[in-house]
């Protein structure tokens, strides 16, 4: 008996070593800022599009907030993947849910793509067809979540402005506040949910959690036809805008998409 212990402890793995979780890839983003735009709804409004067996939910975006208010955001972003030195735009439109589980997580509505000023126009489908290869439903195959291409997106540290058509959201980022995200708000960016039951799964750590949001003074946005980009994203109910994070020293997310509930 211990001689054939003795000859087993050499051939289990160490502890120190790397593993491969599961069979899903797992993708590492660096996110140099990104800018929180949000339009408070109604219950009723929103939950036409939240699929079951997910339900809205209502919360707190700040820390200090006074209440919680069922929301629909519009997300923007300049982040770098897998350690690459090219930095792309991303926006996306989403609202906040709890799944079956009574965990908290967010819905995608739609995915706003930029398109790559170097890329050939005969290309152009298929670098839509790559992004919708992220939100496949399981049981259709298909992608039914609406992408639409940016006719332009400039976002910087000290402005943004995104154009689609006669759609435009233009900001100069006036500060009139610096908080933290609230607890529930960053519980429910650790899933994200393109159907009933796809998800992706995010993984960060304290760089988001503590990171300093900075409050910007709505006076200084000019929204128009935003519902262009989801129904519910009607400028008259903008609520707030808030921008995070610095170029040099990035919040590094890792996501695991196409996880299945």
């Amino acid at each position: 008996m211990t001689a054939s212990l003795l000859v087993a402890i050499p051939t289990m793995p160490r502890n120190d070593e790397p593993v491969n979780v599961g069979t899903t890839p797992t993708y590492k983003m660096d996110y140099e800022f990104g800018i929180m735009i949000n339009y408070e709804v109604s219950r009723e409004a929103i939950a036409p599009y939240i699929p079951a067996p997910l339900v809205p939910i209502s919360l707190k975006m700040l820390d200090t907030d006074p209440e919680a208010k069922f929301y629909v955001s519009h997300y923007l972003a300049r982040c770098g993947i897998n350690d690459s030195v090219h930095r792309q735009n991303r926006a996306d439109v989403f609202t906040y849910i709890k799944d079956s589980k009574g965990q908290l997580g967010m819905m995608f509505l739609s995915v706003l793509c930029e398109i790559p000023p170097t890329l050939p126009k005969k290309l152009i489908p298929k670098f839509l067809e790559m992004s919708e290869s992220f939100m496949i439903d399981s049981d259709t195959g298909k992608c039914t979540l609406p992408h639409m291409e940016l006719d332009s997106m400039d976002v910087s540290q000290d402005m943004v402005n995104v154009k689609m058509g006669e759609t435009l959201f233009e900001a100069s980022f006036k500060v009139q506040g610096t908080h933290v995200f609230h607890n529930d708000f960053v519980l429910t960016n650790s899933q994200i949910y393109h159907s009933g039951k796809d998800r992706t799964i995010n993984f960060f750590n304290q760089e988001f959690m503590s990171a300093p949001i900075y409050d910007i003074d709505l006076a200084f946005v000019n929204a128009v036809a935003t519902e262009q980009w989801h129904p519910l994203c009607i400028p008259s109910n903008l609520a707030s805008v808030q921008k995070y994070g610095v170029a040099e020293n990035p919040i590094r997310w890792y996501f695991m998409p196409h996880a299945r509930m």
